[in-house]
């Protein structure tokens, strides 16, 4: 540890204080991997332990302090006959940016609030005074209190440091590639995304995932990604669970989202691995949950303070939140469904077309292509989004875009590089050409650069932020304005204003047609479900999202009284409810979306005796289909359900 670099960045550090608590351990107890939410000081006030913390194993006692950081795994063991006692730090450092270029690279390879470190207090007197003020105040709740127990952990430092120098001390040198390999595998059954990882381990995004490639071999998601995998195969052999079950008993939103990573990652789809019996071929590099490391639930302490809770995924809304109930929720909880409707590649039980592409081109009849090899680079544009302005170049060439594909395909314009499109996409075709960089909300930095792009479209605020180091960034908060906002500014980036206006007419004159189709077919009294799920539950969709959201607020077709009154009345997004109670919200047709695995519900006795089945007034969609929100994708699945209703048999 070099002390002058250590000084200086808490000379100009900016600290809050998170928490500070006094703790007991009894005999024979022990503090089992918990892991730490902030940068911790721990000092020992009374009693001997053995303390691991990070793999470092200590034996301490009274007067000993230990430093440890954001994320680090902490384990405390007290032996028969005696008890423990310690008062816990928590606090959090910013260190604002500075003219100073040392400090950025300081932080970068020594932070001193990341750093393993502690010291046996000699005189230890003003420390324990200090540490238990710190814990009386702390209690009061006051705001004078909590700005003097700021003053106090000013003063710890101080005397703790200063015991350092002329004492001596005890460093390790913290593994961030190993923390987070051990984080991945005790916290795959839960929500994790590479932001949620690198906020408990208390660095950014760019810099684990380099670290973590360079020590693994693979990014941070792909490892968490074979190690649900690897789960799932073992539950498929060893249990009788649903698809569903399983993919929330590894962290997955849907039996769909594990569907399509267990057939790209095994090579062979979940229902076909399990009727067949294969062993699953563990790569012996492969991480396994039970190679060394203890899987259980983390107990994190809350804290209410909105800057340093753990949150999910930046700019989350409520759409994207209620998805993990239903099978049109995918992408690690990501994405929310505000459309849905139809298009070619999925069938119907009616034997419904797709009537065509989608849309031809950028409305005027063109295939989507690139940006015009021969366009001379006029120089440069400001748009101005939520974030704030952003220039552009005049002509963007070379273009990313995340999820919203469809869009900028309408537009005219094929993307360089594209976040997963899923099998039955609108655009799948289109797109074939366009590198594949995962699922949105993990692009690797490195990757993204290698394709050289002058302007990226993200999904994410965070991304947007990312990405903006790389080139310019737009960020298309596409779950809080409406479609025509959404394409507009899309068209604005890209120097398209005058397709997108087209585009938006083409779609609405699209819709205007479908909805008459059905009127003089007398489909205007007949009532629609729209159903996710399987033999457990089924998620009955309102008019907010998804194919609901086509079929009731696009084609304004009836819903059933149990759907009006249950869902869309209240303005909420679905429901989730078991099939004995399913006749009450099933309408003369019903919509199921559908995907490799899914529950075969032909046997079960209720749903075989709704009407709308013994009339064969059943449609499957895709679920690829049906989860795009962009207008490509919109238009596609208006197609879809108005052909899907037409052929199906008339009652």
């Amino acid at each position: 540890m070099d002390w002058n670099e250590h000084l200086l960045v808490w000379n100009h550090a900016s600290v809050k204080v998170m928490d500070v608590r006094r703790v007991r351990i009894g005999e024979e107890e022990e503090l089992y991997s918990y892991r730490l939410p902030a940068s911790a000081f721990i000092y020992v006030i009374e009693g001997e332990a053995g303390v691991c913390l990070e793999g470092t194993f200590l034996e301490v006692s009274s007067a000993y302090v230990l430093h440890g950081g954001k994320g680090m795994r902490l384990d405390v063991v007290v032996e028969r006959g005696t008890r423990f006692e310690y008062c816990l730090i928590l606090y959090k450092a910013v260190v604002p940016v500075s003219e100073r270029k040392d400090i950025p690279l300081i932080m970068e390879h020594s932070n001193p609030f990341q750093q393993q470190y502690g010291v046996q207090a000699t005189h230890k007197l003003m420390l324990f005074n200090t540490a238990r003020e710190m814990e009386t105040v702390w209690k009061s709740n006051e705001g004078l209190g909590r700005l003097y127990v700021k003053s106090l952990l000013y003063r710890f430092v101080y005397e703790l440091l200063k015991h350092l120098q002329l004492k001596g001390h005890t460093t390790a040198k913290t593994d961030l590639a190993e923390q987070a390999k051990r984080y991945l595998l005790e916290q795959y059954r839960h929500s994790v995304t590479l932001k949620s990882t690198a906020q408990a381990l208390g660095c950014s995004q760019g810099h684990l995932s380099k670290l973590f490639k360079n020590k693994v071999g693979e990014s941070p998601m792909r490892f968490l990604t074979r190690v649900r995998v690897e789960k799932a195969s073992q539950l498929l052999l060893k249990t009788e669970a649903n698809l569903q079950g399983i993919a929330e008993s590894v962290g997955y939103p849907d039996g769909y989202t594990l569907s399509r990573s267990f057939k790209k990652h095994m090579g062979i789809s979940p229902s076909k691995y399990r009727s067949e019996g294969l062993q699953t071929a563990v790569n012996e590099d492969m991480p396994s949950p039970e190679q060394g490391y203890a899987i259980q639930k983390d107990e994190f302490w809350s804290y209410i303070d909105n800057d340093y809770h753990n949150q999910q995924v930046e700019g989350d809304h409520f759409q994207m939140r209620q998805k993990k109930k239903t099978i049109a929720a995918t992408a690690m909880l990501c994405m929310a469904l505000l459309l849905s409707a139809c298009s070619g590649g999925s069938a119907a039980t009616g034997n419904a077309t797709t009537g065509g592409n989608a849309l031809e081109g950028a409305g005027s009849g063109g295939a989507a292509t690139s940006a015009p090899e021969d366009v001379a680079d006029t120089g440069t544009r400001t748009i101005t989004t939520v974030l704030g302005d952003v220039e552009v170049p005049a002509n963007p060439q070379r273009v990313l875009v995340q999820y919203l594909m469809g869009d900028v395909i309408a537009l005219g314009v094929q993307p360089v590089g594209i976040s997963e499109a899923y099998d039955g996409a609108a655009f799948k075709e289109e797109v074939k050409e366009s590198t594949d960089l995962g699922h949105w909300a993990e692009w690797d930095m490195e990757a993204v650069m290698k394709l050289d792009p002058d302007l990226i479209i993200t999904a994410g605020e965070e991304q947007a932020k990312e990405m903006s180091k790389i080139a310019p960034a737009i960020y298309v908060p596409y779950g809080e304005i409406t479609q025509e906002e959404r394409v507009r500014l899309i068209g604005q980036a890209l120097n398209k204003e005058k397709e997108a206006e087209q585009v938006l007419a083409d779609y609405d004159q699209n819709v205007k047609e479908s909805v008459q189709k059905l009127l003089d077919a007398g489909f205007g009294d007949k009532t629609i479900s729209v159903f996710e799920g399987g033999n457990d539950s089924m998620t009955v969709m309102g008019k907010l999202f998804g194919a609901g959201r086509i079929v009731y607020d696009v084609l304004s077709l009836k819903a059933p009284k149990g759907v009006q009154t249950g869902i869309i009345d209240k303005n909420t997004y679905s429901e989730s409810v078991s099939l004995e109670v399913l006749p009450e919200y099933a309408g003369d047709y019903i919509i199921r979306n559908t995907y490799d695995g899914m529950d075969d519900l032909s046997q079960n006795q209720v749903w075989s005796s709704l009407p709308a089945i013994q009339n064969h007034h059943l449609i499957e969609m895709e679920f690829g289909l049906s989860y795009y929100t962009d207008i490509y994708s919109a238009k596609a699945q208006v197609n879809f359900i108005v052909n899907a209703l037409l052929d199906s048999p008339q009652s």
